[in-house]
């Protein structure tokens, strides 16, 4: 799991009928079944994984794509990452006290422009 932290975490799973909702978050107020996973930068997980460019990465992890970008800013601005598809799930953030529009802010800070013509936003790095 990529996330804010290189550590182990808890993944709350969704119902196998949506396992693409299990997320690090909790967004129900039905109990779920966990997993503990492995927690990797965004960083980290280029470095272990001997990525150095991506033309493509697609980002819809409900909720957690605040901590992986907020955190990962040097990463960002050096362009390894060509093109992000980044689903920024703003009620669940807000939920969080966080921002979607402080992620989207700081993805174009860091040197991307946005085309949202796609259905889902894709960030093109510029710089």
């Amino acid at each position: 799991v990529i996330s804010d932290r290189t550590q182990t975490m808890q993944l709350h799973l969704a119902s196998p009928l949506n396992n693409g909702g299990s997320s690090l978050f909790r967004h129900t107020k039905y109990p779920l079944r966990k997993q503990d996973v492995q927690g990797l930068t965004l960083a980290e997980f280029l470095t272990r994984y001997k990525i150095g460019k991506c033309d493509l990465m697609k980002v819809d992890i409900e909720g957690g794509e605040y901590e992986v970008f907020m955190t990962a800013g040097e990463t960002l601005k050096s362009g390894v990452l060509r093109r992000i598809a980044l689903d920024i799930h703003h009620p669940l953030l807000e939920r969080r006290g966080l921002s979607g529009r402080d992620l989207h802010e700081h993805v174009l800070a860091c040197g991307y422009t946005v085309n949202d013509d796609l259905g889902m936003p894709v960030y093109t790095f510029n710089a």
